[in-house]
């Protein structure tokens, strides 16, 4: 919140000194804390003529009794406009749209079949009867209630519950209508490319030629020394700025006029920043990316990067906490596979969900997700074919992600609720592929592990450990003994084999052997890690294919150590890169 509060007070400040008008919402005023907070820095007297209230009705006394009949009495507006008092002191604009009706008519069309199909199953597991229908019927069943995620949800969903992803994916629909109708009616700029108060998808701006980035604005007010005193300026000596040559300057910096014969569409999506590995000549340019790639931590971010042709910084998007860098496969015929990484800030489940939701709204032309990175090992020695060893790579085949942090506690014991949720069959199909050739004696990669770790630029950590660092142990009469590693003829000496199955996900660091190999034999289980679940369910909540594939580092037992991390990382991103090259060219198109 902090951060919100002073980037608002900060572009307030900056609105103040350079629009003719700053408009603020009725309903913002009443129902946003921040807004309030910002506001009542303003001396009225003083800054009356700055500020202007818009919303719906000839005043604000009819605008707060029109909400008042929208919300229920125990709903947090609905209190919140009951102890509003009439009258406010700032200028009134009347707005000529409704809000409520732009929603309601984006609402029905706001999401294709296959995002509602998706949004569905992510939710019930199946797809109710006239899931169309339902969807569209929402305005309607609402009646004068107001379009807001606390009432569509019962209504949508028949129950008055739902998760984060859900409830932040409604917002976003509601939203993208509701500062899309403000922007229509006012004909007003809005500022771009600000860190916590917009949206790529919901600030949509009436006069898009005049809007300003507000992260070059601010970075032009500090470069020429003004934006000390604009933070600082006690109000209301804040307006003696205005003719202070340094602002000129820095609007000037940040705004420059465009060229007679274009039209301005925003500077906050030019270019990016360019990678080590790739020149201004290279950046990569054109339409999306298909494919992300996701990682949990900073060496399996690495291990990817390794595997890129070229790579660079992608660009940054407000209100999307993700990172992003975009990268290059060169393949055979002279074609680009362009891909998009983003990494996880913390390992969870919770956390994968997040950042998988962010990029898909961000990006919506990504139709494919590889969640790639490191994983423990659930070796079966008396199975040499499922024996999965350290640096093997193991892919969540047709048995799908298991969820086994879904428990229920009995006084019977404990009660594994989760259900295996199955991978996209056209990624299936694509590691499919790889398996048949590997049946004929073709590995392509093992060929992108050697060309990656050949790479001067490759850190030798990523080099694979020795197999005398390769120890399987068990429990013997509370002391550990070293378990063989059982002959297998499929098996390459010095290089990673392929698994496919179940892969286990919880958030839970697993170190119990014994509830490892319950896994393994109950649930086809090949190896367990943290992320699978959050990420196949903002993909199917977006309607992309989605699968894991997971290098092993340890066996998931209290003799785990780091050894094994970069080599599986990288093992990993070699199988990843692998089954991009052989997605059908289509998919790209």
């Amino acid at each position: 919140m902090d951060g919100a509060v002073a980037e608002a007070r900060l572009a307030t400040r900056l609105a103040v000194l350079l629009a003719d008008d700053v408009l603020v919402p009725a309903s913002s005023q009443i129902e946003s804390a921040l807004c309030k907070r910002v506001l009542s820095e303003y001396p009225r007297k003083a800054f009356v003529a700055h500020f202007t209230t818009v919303g719906s009705g000839s005043s604000f006394e009819e605008f707060v009794e029109e909400k008042r009949s929208q919300y229920r009495a125990d709903q947090a507006q609905g209190i919140v406009y009951r102890e509003s008092g009439i009258g406010i002191d700032l200028p009134w604009r009347t707005r000529r749209r409704s809000a409520t009706a732009d929603i309601a008519a984006d609402w029905k069309t706001a999401l294709a079949l296959g995002a509602t199909e998706g949004l569905f199953r992510a939710l019930h597991g199946d797809l109710p009867k006239d899931v169309e229908r339902l969807w569209e019927g929402i305005p309607e069943r609402l009646g004068g209630s107001a379009f807001i995620v606390e009432n569509v949800i019962p209504l949508l969903l028949g129950s008055p519950s739902a998760g984060i992803v859900v409830r932040n994916r409604l917002h976003g629909i509601i939203n993208k209508s509701y500062f899309g109708s403000y922007g229509k009616d006012l004909g007003a700029s809005v500022f771009r490319n600000m860190g916590y108060l917009e949206s790529p998808d919901t600030v949509l701006s009436g006069d898009p030629v005049n809007d300003l980035d507000y992260r070059r604005l601010v970075s032009s007010c500090r470069e020429t020394g003004v934006l000390r005193d604009i933070n600082r300026s006690r109000l209301p000596a804040l307006l003696a700025l205005r003719d202070d040559p340094r602002l000129a300057a820095a609007y000037a910096m940040a705004h420059p006029q465009p060229q007679a014969t274009e039209r301005r569409s925003g500077p906050s999506w030019r270019g990016h920043a360019i990678g080590d590995d790739m020149t201004s000549e290279e950046r990569v340019t054109g339409g999306e990316p298909r494919v992300l790639i996701v990682t949990a931590l900073p060496r399996e971010a690495a291990a990817v990067l390794a595997t890129f042709d070229e790579w660079a910084d992608a660009p940054s998007h407000a209100n999307d906490a993700n990172l992003y860098r975009e990268g290059r496969y060169h393949m055979p015929d002279g074609s680009v596979r362009r891909v998009l990484l983003a990494s996880l800030p913390v390992m969870g489940n919770d956390t994968a969900a997040t950042v998988g939701t962010n990029a898909f709204r961000t990006h919506p032309n990504l139709r494919y997700a590889l969640m790639v990175g490191i994983a423990g090992a659930c070796p079966n020695p008396e199975r040499p074919d499922e024996h999965v060893r350290l640096g093997d790579v193991v892919v969540s085949d047709g048995k799908g992600v298991f969820d086994y942090g879904h428990v229920k506690r009995t006084a019977e014991g404990d009660e594994n609720r989760g259900s295996p949720q199955k991978v996209s069959p056209a990624l299936l199909g694509t590691f499919n592929l790889l398996t048949s050739e590997e049946l004929i004696g073709r590995r392509p990669w093992e060929k992108v592990l050697a060309d990656t770790l050949a790479k001067e630029s490759t850190s030798p950590l990523f080099r694979r450990p020795g197999d005398e660092m390769d120890i399987l142990h068990r429990i013997v009469g509370g002391e550990p003994e070293v378990v063989p590693h059982p002959a297998d003829p499929a098996r390459r000496p010095g290089q990673p084999r392929l698994h496919g199955g179940a892969i286990g996900t919880a958030n839970i660091l697993l170190k119990e052997p014994g509830l490892r190999d319950s896994l393994r034999d109950r649930y086809s289980v090949r190896a367990v890690e943290m992320e699978g679940t959050g990420l196949q369910v903002a993909s199917s909540m977006a309607g992309t294919e989605f699968i894991v594939v997971r290098g092993t580092c340890d066996y998931a037992d209290p003799f785990k150590n780091d050894a094994w991390q970069h080599y599986a990382a990288l093992a990993a991103a070699s199988v990843a890169r692998t089954m991009v090259e052989r997605m059908p060219a289509e998919w790209f198109s």
